[in-house]
């Protein structure tokens, strides 16, 4: 038999909700060290910065955003039932050890906070299904990382990361990896087995080479690697069976693979602002193209095949290159913009 009056007993009131004890202990600290009050909501809808949602007497959801939160307290990990923690936009530095506890937790954002080092325990966070850490002044990423085979996405834009450790191989389960604005070198070999990848974004890093296995990700549908110092695309790209956008502007690109030809599926490619004498012909079997961009290149003119590209909507185009003769009379006109 259960024994109901000592459960009971264990239960608290905070702000209209009965509570278990170590739950309202969390939430009163965090109410101390920010002089603000909590408001309970239904799990649908979040209007106030600090809000919490709970299911059977547990918080399960608890969402602060802008509340100058600097510390939290290591009772953390006494909340077993959380599954949603949100925490942007506040002043956030380290995070206790204790978030390693929380096993039911599945969704971590951490964004816009001054956070530099992650605690180890964060890897034994078996369900977390979304990271975001963008918007922090992390330098390294633990090697554990690996360890969370459930994560689905991961957000780790506009840090200061120079490396990615071969582990982030590891993370079997993810969808989207978001990496822009880093001091990222190079991308790990072991990104190749991110097969289950569908959104890959490191715009704005360092990059000098991108890895021959990268054509593993053949499920990917967006690859964003402009902004870089990349010289060379390997030809594996053209294993992107159902890639939409390619984004490969302002490198130090001198040639593009012909097998880029192989990628029928894309909508959107950008090749401004790289050393491109020219183009390969593969690229007329790009037949659902919507917009190019070609600026920005030392092109003498705009290949005649061009007009083979049914879908295109858009081209961008330096000022002065010369275009193919009847290009603007085609049934579907294509609009030109000149930079």
């Amino acid at each position: 038999m259960v024994n109901t009056m000592g459960q009971k007993s264990r239960l608290e009131d905070f702000r209209g909700a009965q509570l278990f004890k170590q739950d309202a202990n969390f939430l009163r600290k965090i109410e101390e060290l920010v002089d603000m009050k909590f408001k309970k909501v239904h799990y649908a809808y979040w209007d106030s910065k600090m809000e919490f949602s709970i299911k059977d007497n547990r918080v399960t959801r608890i969402g602060m955003w802008q509340c100058w939160l600097s510390e939290l307290p290591e009772c953390l990990g006494d909340l077993n039932s959380l599954k949603f923690l949100a925490l942007n936009f506040n002043d956030l530095k380290v995070i206790p050890e204790s978030i390693g506890n929380l096993k039911s937790l599945k969704y971590l954002q951490l964004g816009w906070n001054k956070i530099t080092t992650l605690p180890n325990s964060l890897s034994n966070l078996s369900s977390l299904k979304q990271l975001s850490l963008g918007n922090n002044r992390l330098s390294s990423i633990l090697d554990s990382i690996g360890a969370l085979k459930s994560l689905e996405s991961l957000d780790l834009a506009v840090n200061n990361i120079s490396i990615l450790p071969e582990s982030i191989g590891g993370l079997c389960s993810l969808k989207r990896f978001s990496l822009g604005k880093n001091k990222l070198r190079e991308l790990p070999s072991s990104i190749a087995k991110l097969t289950s990848l569908l959104y890959l974004e490191a715009s704005e890093n360092n990059l000098e080479t991108i890895p021959k296995s990268i054509g593993n990700l053949a499920l990917l549908y967006d690859l964003l690697l402009d902004n870089n110092s990349i010289s060379s695309i390997p030809k594996s790209i053209g294993n992107f069976k159902q890639i939409v956008e390619l984004h490969l502007g302002n490198n130090n690109l001198t040639n593009i693979p012909k097998s880029i030809g192989n990628l029928t599926t894309l909508t959107d490619l950008f090749l401004g602002d790289n050393h491109l004498a020219n183009l390969p012909k593969s690229m007329k079997n790009l037949c659902l193209l919507k917009n190019l961009s070609i600026a920005g290149n030392p092109l003498s003119k705009v290949p005649k095949w061009i007009k083979r590209l049914e879908s295109l909507r858009t081209l961008y185009i330096d000022k002065n290159i010369e275009l193919p003769e009847n290009l603007l009379n085609l049934e579907s006109p294509i609009s030109i913009i000149r930079k």
